[in-house]
């Protein structure tokens, strides 16, 4: 947990959280979501923003901060993509020979 402290310290990229780490032997990854919660400024995919259970997973709060979207005319994509899914004919086919065996 020591780690997060130095990526709030001072303004890293991801270069520099792995160096880091390498040095404490931690992993970044864990570092930087502790880190999370009490740094000023993130800064995250869309994905991540936009979809609750990944955001609350991740420990982010929306509320009382100000989010800005960057390249924002890729916005609406995004959105369909997180809340679709494709499903093939042979995946629909052989749902429908299982759901069969049990009627």
């Amino acid at each position: 947990h020591d780690m997060k402290y130095h990526l709030l310290s001072d303004i890293t990229d991801i270069e520099d959280i792995v160096n880091l780490a390498l040095e404490e032997k931690a992993c970044p990854y864990y570092a930087s979501r502790f880190a999370v919660p009490l740094a000023q400024l993130v800064c995250l995919p869309y994905n991540i923003i936009l979809h609750k259970a990944t955001r609350e997973a991740c420990g982010i709060t929306l509320s009382g901060n100000i989010v800005i979207i960057d390249e924002a005319h890729n916005l609406i994509e995004t959105i369909n993509n997180i809340h679709s899914v494709e499903i093939t004919g042979l995946q629909i086919s052989r749902s429908y020979s299982q759901l069969s065996q049990y009627l």
